[in-house]
């Protein structure tokens, strides 16, 4: 079955990207960059696969490995690290020492990304007119609501933290302007899982564009979305 790359079209109403490119694409991304992303994320998840552990191994207590140890030196793991987290070649002559690893990582990453969206946080158009800066910012709120409220903001941050970069599509249904006429103006966002106050709207007694946010800290984040 072929793509059907048709519907995917720039504002120019040409095709956003070709079969073929498309192609290397996805080739890319199974052979290169999706091992590189999954070493990341069993880095920071520091999951444990449970061995054997030798005769001549009298060192190594624990009968398990770590995705952490990928990093470690072989005359340390006795294995030679290979493409993925698991994977390794058996070092002759070199016994497993007894690894220890405390998994800093994790939390520390956990930590911040409650630090980051501890708190509801402000989400304001940047657009110079009064009605489309209104317009943009309920439009954003509502799709952050639909999509999970600040557990979805906390997702970004953890996937942004672990691969470096995050990508967030927004898709359009045909039938949404005819659902959006049929309901009062602010059930959009009354409907939510989350409160108004949740979905980037300023406190009451808030005084400027940010809220101060953090589990652990007085963090604040501040934003804006840009409109033409």
């Amino acid at each position: 079955m072929g793509y059907q790359l048709e519907r995917l079209k720039t504002g120019e109403g040409c095709v956003a990207v070709g079969e073929e490119r498309l192609r290397e694409e996805i080739d890319r991304l199974l052979r290169q960059d999706g091992p590189r992303f999954s070493r990341l994320w069993a880095y920071y998840r520091n999951p444990l696969r449970i061995c054997t552990v030798g005769a001549g191994e009298g060192g190594a207590e624990r009968p398990y490995r770590q995705a952490q140890e990928w990093g470690l030196p072989s005359r340390i793991t006795g294995l030679r690290s290979g493409r993925e987290v698991f994977a390794g070649e058996q070092v002759d002559g070199v016994s497993r020492k007894e690894v220890v690893i405390e998994n800093d990582i994790g939390w520390r990453i956990d930590t911040m990304v409650d630090y980051l969206f501890g708190k509801p946080l402000v989400i304001a158009s940047a657009a110079p007119d009064e009605k489309r800066r209104e317009l943009i910012g309920a439009l954003v709120r509502a799709i952050v609501a639909r999509n999970g409220g600040i557990l979805f903001l906390q997702q970004l941050a953890l996937m942004g933290t672990v691969y470096g970069f995050v990508d967030v599509l927004v898709k359009v249904e045909e039938c949404a302007g005819e659902v959006g006429a049929e309901m009062p103006a602010g059930a959009p966002l009354q409907q939510g899982p989350c409160g108004r106050q949740d979905l980037g709207e300023p406190p009451a007694t808030g005084v400027g564009g940010s809220v101060g946010g953090g589990g652990v800290g007085g963090g604040s984040v501040g934003g804006s979305v840009e409109g033409e």
